[in-house]
């Protein structure tokens, strides 16, 4: 979604007709005035939006503890589904982690990609190839090129581990 579809005035369909007040020092209430001037929104409309980023925030951190609890537990299931099916055991260099081309160097996380699960070596866990950018953000703080780089060794024994199984 678009921040400014986020924001948009003419996609809220529901009424607002439930006040909110709260006692304010009166340097926060300048300070949050002057950020209101600033920003052209009105104390009240910057209060909603306040109000509605830290829900959706909340919302994002529950589908993501909700993903990685999923993970966890599917993780036993998912090491002997892979044993019965067919990995794609091509010849590509497990060391290797950087694509060189062209345009120049790009981090891929082809040479740890498992059925389109990635290991994460920070936390032991194998996370959806789609979802591990953002549990690497949301649970380790860092970057999947940062995870792949700091915990090569973890992540490259994960993968020996699991095809070895096969």
């Amino acid at each position: 979604m678009s921040i400014l579809k986020k924001y948009s005035k003419q996609n809220e369909n529901n009424s607002r007709s439930q006040p909110i007040s709260s006692r304010l020092s009166e340097e926060e209430y300048k300070a949050f005035y002057d950020l209101c001037e600033q920003t052209g929104y009105s104390i009240s409309e910057a209060v909603r939006l306040l109000i509605q980023e830290e829900l959706s925030s909340i919302d994002a951190r529950i589908n993501t503890e909700s993903i990685h609890t999923n993970t966890d537990s599917k993780q036993q299931s998912t090491l002997r589904i892979h044993s019965s099916s067919n990995v794609n055991n091509s010849s590509t260099n497990v060391n290797k982690g950087i694509r060189r081309g062209a345009i120049g160097n790009r981090f891929t996380t082809n040479p740890w990609n498992v059925d389109n699960r990635l290991p994460c070596g920070a936390c032991g866990g194998w996370i959806s190839k789609a979802n591990f950018s953002r549990h690497a953000k949301n649970d380790h703080g860092m970057t999947t090129q940062e995870i792949f780089t700091k915990f090569k060794d973890q992540a490259d024994e994960m993968v020996k581990a699991l095809k070895s199984t096969q």
